[in-house]
């Protein structure tokens, strides 16, 4: 009787308490639920590098090595260039020099005003990663049209070249520079670099 009591006087007190409703698109979770209110780092309790600031999709505070550190330029004077003194005195530094901040410019031969910048990796990580999405899709529909798995397609090419069950007049070093014309002509009109 005592415990059918106790249960009673829970369901009691939940129906009693009042609920706050949320309306939109306000996540209200669920069972073990807790927002994150904190910065979202790939490694917890780390500090983020001072270059990355999280405005980019995905940046979560990775750079180990610092490679999108934004350069400084030493310039050390010349040496005193005098072989016959006994000592040869090495020039100090004059002056550290920090870099524009990171831009991409119209200029085709010099798009970006840092080699290492953020902004030019960002744009190498989008094209590698088409390319790995092309590449994955021809070896998806190579292997569907031949019947070569993907994994054997070098060995039937060096035994002779041949394109839906047709062969080729080519060879492989004949098929190797077309290929890279073809790609270089597509990727020098589309890469701003080039």
């Amino acid at each position: 009787m005592q415990a059918l009591s106790f249960r009673t006087a829970r369901v009691a007190a939940k129906a009693t308490k009042s609920t706050k409703k949320v309306s939109g698109t306000q996540r209200q979770g669920g069972v073990g639920y807790r927002k994150y209110e904190g910065d979202a780092l790939w490694l917890p309790n780390t500090a983020r590098p001072e270059w990355l600031d999280g405005t980019l999709p995905g940046d979560r505070g990775f750079d180990p090595l610092g490679l999108a550190r934004p350069g400084q330029f030493v310039q050390i004077g010349v040496d005193e260039n005098d072989q016959n003194q006994a000592q040869n005195k090495k020039g100090g530094v004059e002056g550290v020099f920090s870099a524009e901040s990171d831009s991409v410019s119209e200029n085709r031969l010099a798009p970006y005003s840092e080699v290492f910048g953020l902004q030019r990796f960002r744009e190498c990580e989008l094209i590698h990663g088409r390319w790995a999405m092309l590449a994955a899709l021809g070896c998806l529909v190579a292997e569907a049209t031949t019947g070569v798995s993907w994994v054997d397609a070098g060995k039937v090419e060096l035994d002779g070249a041949s394109y839906a069950g047709l062969s080729l007049p080519f060879n492989i070093t004949q098929l190797i520079w077309i290929e890279v014309i073809l790609v270089g002509g597509a990727e020098s009109t589309v890469t701003p670099s080039w």
